[in-house]
């Protein structure tokens, strides 16, 4: 099993935190000094929050290609973050920061511990994280590059799942990368008639891109707002999309 222990300690400054790590549970690896300017509330645990996902996904603590599984085990030391995780937090402002834990690590296992004595001794690999705003969890789609993924994305996709693997995240990860990354995959446009397009100029919002992928037969929705380029939604195509490549 991958196991990635942290424990958060602050310091004389409020803005700066020490995010001590280890991945084998018997001696430290590291600490990371994780450094939250300006104002917010509970920086601590975006400090924490942001050092896993950049253990995670940068450094590469548990694997250049890990995911959330059965088999990933994260042992955190502020019991918001699995509240955050299950989305049963109050804490709306950090809700963002945990979107990893909620998307592509969804399936792994979470323990609150705050037992840092491996963390007493060892000479420790030191970091430094300025942790500004959160980092979003992104894919690839072919025809655009990265794009952002939400919680959502994901949940739509589980119910297309056979039901013995609806409820594993895992699974639900994987679909999308096949997804995505499919040499199939194409932008198509859609039949819209003019009562949607007024509504999305009403909201100032614009319709969106739609790829899709034909060997699956589903659709992708992709938007741009502050965040950039985000995966808003996916569902089965229907006829009313077409190939814009055929059309032109």
């Amino acid at each position: 099993m991958n196991k990635l222990k942290v424990f958060t300690q602050p310091t004389d400054s409020p803005d700066t935190f020490l995010v001590y790590w280890t991945n084998n549970l018997i001696c430290p690896k590291g600490v990371i000094k994780a450094i939250v300017p300006g104002q917010m509330e509970d920086k601590m645990i975006a400090a924490e929050l942001r050092a896993i996902q950049y253990l995670l996904e940068e450094r590469w603590a548990l694997g250049e290609h890990v995911t959330g599984n059965a088999n990933t085990h994260l042992i955190v030391s502020l019991g918001a973050i699995k509240k955050l995780k299950h989305k049963r937090s109050d804490k709306a402002h950090l809700a963002r920061y945990a979107e990893f834990l909620c998307t592509r690590f969804a399936g792994c296992k979470l323990e609150i511990d705050k037992d840092d004595r491996v963390f007493k001794e060892g000479n420790l690999e030191q970091t430094e994280l300025i942790v500004t705003a959160p980092v979003p969890e992104n894919v690839e789609l072919r025809g655009i590059g990265r794009v952002s993924v939400t919680r959502h994305v994901l949940e739509r996709l589980a119910k297309r799942l056979p039901a013995d693997r609806a409820s594993d995240p895992a699974s639900a990860w994987k679909m999308l990368q096949r997804m995505v990354s499919d040499p199939s995959v194409m932008e198509v446009e859609r039949n819209t008639d003019v009562f949607t397009r007024l509504t999305h100029l009403k909201r100032g919002q614009c319709e969106g891109r739609y790829f899709l992928n034909p060997k699956m037969n589903m659709i992708l929705v992709v938007a741009d707002n502050a965040r950039g380029k985000n995966l808003v939604t996916t569902y089965a195509a229907n006829s009313r999309f077409f190939n814009m490549q055929a059309s032109a």
